[in-house]
């Protein structure tokens, strides 16, 4: 399946949340997310440069 352009998932929401909870903007974080794609790394690795001690799992 594919969902160009957010049209059936908006990521926004989820990434937000993130931000959120971290203290961070949300653009801030929305970059840091398309910075860690575009270098071929998983999306989570976005909150790492945030709070390079975060316990995804937890």
């Amino acid at each position: 399946m594919f969902d160009i352009g957010e049209t059936l998932v908006r990521d926004d929401r989820y990434w937000g949340s993130w931000a959120d909870w971290l203290g961070t903007p949300r653009h801030t974080l929305s970059a840091l997310v398309g910075a860690v794609t575009a270098q071929g790394l998983d999306n989570s690795e976005a909150l790492k440069l945030v709070q390079p001690a975060i316990d995804i799992p937890a």
